[in-house]
């Protein structure tokens, strides 16, 4: 039986057998390349973690792509080399053991702070919610109110009035890693549509290139109300504080939505702190 637990970069694995626990730590961006002693294919975890145990390695690495699974047996080292590929992993035994802990002592009438970022896949549903902070959202021009994107009701429509590269932002006011979007559009057309996230806030009407792009749009909707699913390219997610939605659409033209869902990971509490 094998239990995972994911934390941001840093994968942890635990290996239950007959002996105890073998905890496995992994590390992405990394794989093993001159200490690679044995390489097996396909490359799924439990087939390298079973591997691993019958030869008794020191620590294994997948490349998710290429579908190898390498093994470090020999004591030459474990040393991995860094990759560009977010679906590498380099696995090494956990051997430390954690000391025990000095309780943190609290001021009477202070509870201790508490704010874990979570994943939600209607984060829309708390844009006003004090307690995770409240978003802020403009648009290139004014045509109808962008809270009728967060109204549940596909005939009211947010958007904005005619023109070549119009936008819509989301102000997150903290750190927000979006993974996808559902986009529903309104009675309009949306055409090529190009979504980013990071620190820089868009402005003006020039095509905007400066946050990371999380995927785009290449095509057109044909009726009303069509649904569009983009999620970002990066496997967990674009992290930033500004989302943006641009048309880029050769000729004036409103971007409309009717519904727009928002799926990533955030803090539940009101927090600038990074994650």
């Amino acid at each position: 039986m094998r239990w995972w637990l994911f934390i941001l970069s840093t994968v942890f694995c635990v290996e239950r057998t007959r002996a105890g626990q073998q905890r496995w730590k992994g590390e992405d961006k990394k794989y093993l390349s001159a200490q690679c002693d044995k390489y097996y294919q396909p490359a799924t975890i439990t087939q390298c973690i079973a591997q691993c145990k019958r030869q008794s390695c020191k620590a294994f690495s997948i490349q998710k792509r290429i579908q190898k699974c390498c093994l470090a047996i020999e004591s030459s080292g474990t040393s991995p080399v860094s990759s560009s590929d977010p679906w590498d992993v380099f696995y090494s035994p956990v051997t430390t053991v954690n000391e025990a802990r000095t309780p943190a002592v609290q001021t009477p009438g202070t509870p201790p702070s508490f704010c874990p970022v979570i994943f939600r896949d209607d984060w829309e549903k708390f844009y006003k919610n004090v307690t995770s902070g409240k978003w802020t959202l403009s648009q290139s021009s004014f045509a109808t109110a962008l809270d009728n994107m967060f109204d549940d009701d596909l005939t009211t429509i947010g958007g904005t009035g005619s023109a070549v590269n119009a936008w819509i932002l989301i102000d997150f006011k903290k750190p927000f890693r979006l993974t996808s979007l559902w986009i529903t559009s309104g009675d309009t057309s949306i055409q090529q549509l190009d979504v980013r996230i990071g620190d820089t806030k868009i402005s003006g009407t020039s095509y905007f290139t400066l946050n990371t792009r999380c995927n785009s749009f290449k095509k057109q909707t044909l009726a009303e109300n069509e649904k569009i699913y983009m999620t970002c390219s990066n496997p967990r997610g674009v992290k930033g504080q500004y989302l943006s939605i641009q048309q880029i659409a050769p000729t004036a033209n409103p971007l409309k939505i009717a519904e727009l869902q928002v799926q990533g990971f955030a803090r539940v509490c009101d927090s600038t702190a990074d994650f």
